[in-house]
């Protein structure tokens, strides 16, 4: 997905050329990474937010849970909603600018926590993810960017908080672990810095994609049959963020180095 938004960003960068903000709004004023589904994070609930209240039949019936919220949200978070619902992605990483660092989840404050970081049960394979980007990058793991971060990594949170982002959606509500990458300081680079802007994150980008292979993956199949199973859930017992198989039977759950213990289970099948 190249943009987002490219008719707002045209638009803000025609008018002022620098950054204004009003690149990230569409044309109902509605900024777009504001706009996902919100997640309430109660301190008390944080362990089960990503525990599904029941287990679907295959990834496509995940729809039906998002019907109303779909008729609110705008038309390109809609899109997007329905993309990440219909299809299992495994990982993914969102561009921006405006800073130089690899940001991970939560976005979203953790209500009535005394602590800057929103941790995610996920905390340290997030970090592995995070920081594979930056220290592939040229630069970013120096952090001595517009802003110092250490490693060239945060916290969403902890930098500053936003609500409705894509990046807590992608994880809290798919089989998908997304971390937000800002890659330059210059919201608008001129045409001359593409190059050296590709360069900087060509390798990083590398290296980001080959986290896949971290974790556990296979495929799910019924014993008596010999068919695969979609819509088995993977539980990793101590993290309450689940993934389902997909149509083949097959899953993706990326996990930091470790000793884990994994549980699977499908409506209408026993131990």
């Amino acid at each position: 997905m190249p943009t987002a938004n490219p008719d707002g960003f045209e638009f803000d960068f025609k008018q002022s050329q620098h950054a204004t903000g009003k690149g990230r709004l569409n044309a109902h004023n509605i900024d777009l990474n504001r706009n996902f589904p919100t997640i309430e994070l109660e301190k008390s609930a944080v362990e089960n937010i990503a525990k599904p209240k029941e287990q679907y039949n295959n990834n496509e019936n995940r729809l039906d849970k998002f019907t109303d919220v779909m008729s609110r949200v705008e038309p390109e978070v809609r899109a997007l909603m329905h993309w990440s619902l219909i299809y299992p992605f495994v990982l993914s990483g969102n561009f921006h600018g405006g800073s130089l660092v690899a940001n991970y989840p939560f976005d979203s404050k953790i209500e009535g926590s005394q602590q800057a970081e929103s941790k995610s049960s996920d905390d340290s394979t997030f970090k592995m993810l995070a920081k594979s980007y930056a220290q592939a990058h040229r630069t970013m793991s120096l952090g001595k960017g517009c802003d110092p971060f250490p490693n060239g990594i945060t916290n969403g949170a902890a930098w500053y908080v936003i609500n409705g982002g894509m990046q807590d959606w992608s994880y809290v509500f798919t089989s998908d672990m997304e971390v937000t990458f800002e890659v330059g300081c210059d919201k608008y680079p001129q045409e001359s810095q593409l190059e050296s802007y590709w360069e900087d994150n060509k390798g990083a980008m590398l290296a980001f994609m080959t986290q896949v292979v971290h974790g556990i993956r296979g495929f799910v199949f019924d014993l008596k049959t010999n068919l695969p199973l979609a819509g088995a859930v993977i539980y990793v017992q101590g993290i309450d963020h689940n993934v389902t198989t997909y149509r083949d039977g097959d899953f993706f759950r990326l996990l930091a180095p470790g000793i884990y213990t994994v549980i699977v289970e499908r409506r209408g099948f026993v131990k």
